[in-house]
């Protein structure tokens, strides 16, 4: 269970505009370029806000089979992402 002095959402802020922006780049540019990937291996088009809502599935599925304090931080994030895709 999460305590409450360490918010989902505080972390995931912290992971989008901290250490994950400098190791993988911009959500934008990261999820852009993801999206590229999965376009081409699945020949259909995927935006970069379709990378971070199908994440957010995973993350879902993964807490179906057991719920983990960074599940939440991870959809948190990624839900920041899918708003900073679009910007």
């Amino acid at each position: 269970m999460i305590r409450r002095n360490r918010s989902p959402l505080v972390l995931a802020q912290r992971a989008v505009y901290g250490a994950r922006r400098h190791d993988y780049g911009t959500p934008k540019a990261n999820h852009t370029r993801t999206a590229r990937l999965w376009s081409a291996y699945l020949g259909v088009p995927i935006t970069a806000r379709d990378v971070c809502m199908l994440n957010v599935l995973q993350k879902v599925s993964r807490d179906r089979h057991r719920a983990v304090a960074d599940n939440l931080v991870d959809i948190a994030g990624y839900a920041e992402n899918a708003h900073l895709v679009e910007l």
